[in-house]
């Protein structure tokens, strides 16, 4: 049960990948209404925290998720690219929900769209 919610979870993810720019998902990913809005974001960053301590099955179908992920943004960037992409989007996501800090969030948020657009192409506006 807990592998298809979570795999129909990262479909969202997947799709918005498939139909905007790299560039317009990093601005996504890294907005404050992705943050606002766990319920309808990327599913890694809310679940990944739990994960790490679930069960051998539950971090397996992570990774398989994951790679599902990785091979959408290896469309547009070579493997290490890609992975150093989304570490920065969820940790940078995961951390700017933690904090309780309005300013600090916005600009954990504000960093990470910057290194990445300058990065991965695209102007941060």
């Amino acid at each position: 049960m807990y592998s298809e919610a979570f795999l129909r979870a990262l479909e969202e993810s997947l799709g918005r990948l498939e139909t905007t720019s790299l560039a317009e998902y990093i601005r996504f990913y890294t907005s404050r209404a992705h943050r606002d809005s766990p319920e309808a974001g990327c599913v890694l960053p809310t679940l990944a925290p739990e994960i790490g301590r679930g069960s051998e099955a539950m971090r397996q179908t992570f990774a398989e998720g994951l790679e599902m992920l990785l091979a959408r943004v290896e469309e547009h960037l070579p493997r290490a690219e890609a992975l150093t992409l989304l570490s920065t989007l969820v940790g940078a996501m995961l951390l700017a929900r933690a904090v309780g800090d309005a300013g600090l969030s916005d600009e954990i948020l504000r960093q990470a769209r910057h290194k990445l657009l300058r990065e991965y192409g695209g102007s941060d506006d």
